[in-house]
């Protein structure tokens, strides 16, 4: 929608900066952390009776700043008049609210005594002609950015786009006066913008009532004192807060039972109240009240009607993915809020006093080089790192074609993922995409060449390339292969009489016959293949396995290999310069090596790439070793099997491995996690931060 600006003539709009506390010493944030403030600058053309208006540098205004053409403030004039006789320029000027504040108060029902002024930050100054320009009729005068500021005083509170009632203001112009500037602020006090943004109601610590809480955050412009202000909940006493607690503009601030972080499960609490019991059911609800008695905000238990209610999930808070949703009801099926997936203390989950950690669910994941991707329930594939641009750092939706519904997902060691669809279609999307007579970059999920009439039933994706397998284990391959380049799937020579039933590749490929045979090609500098040799080979040779050891699933890497056998004992064979074989050496080996598992585990899933490999046991602990732990950017190496240091209560599904980091799907909520080096967001968690632990990965 266009909207009115501040007219003398033929639209000419006005920015204001609105100041949004006359005593900032006690309330705003600091000068680093305050934002620009824009400033109105206008032209005034006399003898045309018109004026223009456009936004400035900030020019030193105290208190909180806001600014923005059309944005926080409009003021809207008529009657534009120049009356030569009595020299006076004139105009019926009005102030609009387009700020989510009540403006001229500070608890959202009582006007403010000072209104809201409109200050002459610089001028009227005279740039063409000659003589004097001054306010004729200002409402006062007072220190703003400087001495002695004329203004101009609007009684009352503007709500959320209401306008103010019409004043006039008139300037003095002497008759040889063409051209005038000033400029303009608006300062204003501003009603709270309080959101309950989280809420533990049944955590699951020692004592639960010392381990409820809620958070607040502050939305608006301006700090808020909750001196006065009153919590209220469902069949309690209630609390009303005695003594200065200052939120500043964006802060997170939590209130809970207890502030002893060991009672409370390692809750940050800044203030402890009383008389408040934050029910289990969904029949409680949660009011914070101003000092007026204005309730600012508040939370119902239940649900919108026509829906049914839950009641709060146990040890796990409920929190908004953005404080700007509707947080009146807590459950039912339309409800904005969410359980939280970030572990914390004592096992319970939520993000007190810090931004909440918006999760996704994944059914599947596929770690690469420096990027991960991973299915939803509903065939979405989602993808975060150097294959994402340019939020890499989150997991963002792959765009896929509409009705697509994905059923197995890769990743490659380059920027590049692949999919299968439930009609055994592929896709892929990013930098090696095979596109029949090359291979090129898709921004999106793009179907590849595929062989008339045949039926692809598992899918695998490597360093450059990727390989499909039909029902009867034939691979059909694309990308960077041992052998040629092919921009198209081609059909790969498999041992004779041998039925692939798994299948991993990173330069090499490697599968394994139904007997549980492991055979390889391709990649060899570091005895990749377990033949016992060096060097490429282009045709599959058996691996030197010991009598009687069989393997159920294999994994190939760059340089390094590993499998597992039935009973979830785990080999590994190739380079292990860190000891990324797990033998406690940083021998090479041509041929497998029992990796030193610790007594009485055994693993479900391996995956090895370049210097570090992680499994992960039948217990839902991952166990990685090589170049694995990172401490202040510097790898620390293990040549064993290490626990990872999980989250308190986390389990996972599974795990997968890229360059200098890896991932896992938790048990039960499917939330991925990751860990590692984090230079291209592969981690996932909107930072670039190095994580020596697993993460939640966000969106």
């Amino acid at each position: 929608m266009k909207r009115a600006g501040f007219v003398f003539a033929p639209a000419a709009a006005l920015v204001l900066a609105a100041c949004a506390d006359r005593n900032p010493v006690a309330t705003v944030d600091p000068p680093a952390a305050r934002p620009s403030a824009d400033r109105l600058e206008c032209a005034v053309r006399v003898r045309e009776a018109a004026l223009t208006c456009g936004a400035g540098l900030a020019g030193g205004a105290r208190g909180v700043a806001i600014g923005g053409q059309n944005v926080f403030v409009r003021l809207v004039s008529a009657n534009v008049a120049y009356d030569s006789a009595s020299q006076t320029l004139g105009a019926d000027v009005s102030v609009q609210n387009l700020l989510e504040q009540a403006m001229g108060t500070i608890d959202g029902a009582t006007p403010d005594p000072a209104g809201i002024r409109v200050f002459f930050h610089t001028g009227p100054t005279v740039v063409q002609g000659s003589g004097n320009v001054w306010v004729s009729n200002a409402d006062g005068q007072d220190a703003f950015t400087a001495s002695l500021q004329p203004f101009f005083r609007y009684p009352g509170i503007l709500s959320t786009g209401q306008t103010s009632a019409v004043k006039r203001w008139t300037w003095h112009v002497d008759p040889a006066v063409t051209l005038f500037r000033f400029s303009l602020f608006v300062e204003t006090r501003l009603s709270p913008a309080l959101v309950i943004n989280e809420i533990m109601a049944h955590p699951t610590t020692a004592s639960e009532a010392a381990g409820e809480w809620f958070e607040i955050r502050n939305t608006g412009r301006d700090s808020v004192n909750l001196d006065g202000w009153t919590i209220a909940s469902g069949g309690d006493a209630g609390y009303t807060i005695h003594g200065p607690l200052v939120i500043r503009r964006g802060e997170y601030l939590v209130l809970g039972a207890s502030t002893d972080t060991v009672a409370n499960g390692g809750t940050p609490v800044a203030l402890a109240y009383t008389g408040v019991d934050l029910g289990n059911d969904n029949g409680d609800w949660l009011v914070l009240r101003s000092p007026a008695g204005q309730a600012v905000d508040s939370v119902d238990w239940g649900a919108a009607a026509g829906e049914p209610g839950s009641p709060p999930p146990a040890g796990v808070a409920l929190e908004l993915a953005s404080p700007t949703d509707d947080n009146l009801f807590l459950s039912g099926a339309g409800s904005a809020w969410r359980p939280a997936v970030n572990a914390y203390g004592t096992g319970q989950k939520g993000t007190p006093g810090a931004r909440n950690v918006r999760g996704i669910s994944l059914v599947a994941l596929a770690v690469g080089g420096s990027h991960a991707c991973g299915l939803d329930a509903v065939g979405q594939a989602w993808c975060w790192g150097s294959l994402v641009s340019p939020d890499g750092a989150f997991a963002t939706p792959v765009s896929q074609p509409a009705g697509t519904h994905f059923v197995q997902i890769v990743s490659m060691a380059s920027p590049t993922s692949c999919a299968m669809d439930e009609s055994s279609r592929v896709f892929c999307w990013g930098q090696d995409v095979p596109l029949g007579t090359t291979i090129g970059y898709s921004r999106s999920a793009t179907p590849i060449p595929q062989p008339d009439g045949v039926q692809f039933a598992s899918l695998w994706g490597g360093m450059e390339s990727g390989c499909a397998l039909t029902p009867d284990g034939q691979a059909w391959c694309w990308g960077w292969l041992p052998a040629s380049l092919s921009p198209s799937a081609i059909a790969m020579p498999l041992p004779q009489g041998v039925r692939f039933s798994s299948m991993g590749l990173h330069l090499h490929l490697c599968g394994l016959s139904p007997t549980g045979q492991a055979y390889c090609a391709g990649f060899n500098d570091y005895g990749t293949l377990g033949d016992g040799t060096l060097g490429w080979r282009e045709s599959f040779a058996p691996v030197h396995q010991s009598a009687g050891v069989t393997f159920a699933s294999i994994d190939a890497s760059f340089g390094t290999t590993c499998a597992l056998t039935p009973a979830g004992q785990a080999y590994c064979w190739g380079g292990n310069s860190l000891g990324q074989l797990g033998d406690g050496t940083t021998e090479n080996r041509l041929t497998p090596v029992a990796v030193q598992q610790p007594p009485d585990v055994s693993f479900t899933a391996i995956s090895a790439i370049n210097f570090h490999t992680c499994a992960l046991s039948s217990a839902g602990q991952v166990y990685c070793w090589g170049a694995t732990d990172v401490a202040d950017g510097i790898w620390i190496e293990h040549h064993t099997p290490t626990p990872v240091r999980h989250p308190p209560g986390v389990l996972f599904s599974t795990v997968g491995v890229g360059f200098g980091y890896s991932c896992a799907l938790e048990r039960v909520s499917g939330q991925p996690y990751c860990w590692g080096i984090n230079t291209s967001g592969q981690l996932g968690d909107g930072t670039g931060m190095v994580r020596p632990g697993p993460v939640a990965v966000t969106r």
